[in-house]
């Protein structure tokens, strides 16, 4: 009767054990912000995690508060690439993520630079300049 008792309370501790390990290895995730130079919130933008031990990829969109979450990532390195049209692509290497940690990054995204713009010939204000000899 004993054994029996022993047996049961040992195998009920083994799976909690089991479950709490389970739920404790996958709890580990990233929330975080995209934002521009301005600290303006970048909405739309795609935030690409990719666990760089098994190539696995979660690919999250920012909301209208330029906000992302990608919940229940097993500890690992990762590249964090944000992309958005009109921007600069940001890439984070070597992103760690330990375990049961939740990171919560700030992305700053720069838009390009503008390209160089030249005199327009139709404006009156605009000189043309001659060159040099």
């Amino acid at each position: 009767m004993y054994r029996r008792v022993g047996s049961a309370l040992c195998a009920l501790m083994l799976s909690i054990c089991a479950s709490v390990y389970a739920q404790e290895s996958a709890s580990s995730g990233i929330v975080g912000q995209v934002t521009d130079a301005t600290r303006g919130a970048l909405p739309g933008a795609t935030v690409t995690a990719i666990n760089m031990g098994t190539n696995a990829q979660r690919t999250p969109t920012t909301d209208a508060d330029g906000r992302f979450s990608i919940p229940n990532l097993p500890p690992a390195n990762y590249t964090i690439r944000v992309e958005l049209a009109g921007f600069q692509t940001v890439e984070l290497k070597e992103f760690t993520l330990r375990n049961g940690e939740v990171a919560r990054p700030t992305v700053t995204l720069a838009s390009p630079t503008s390209p160089r713009r030249l005199p327009s010939l139709a404006n009156p204000h605009c000189s043309r300049r001659k060159p040099r000899r």
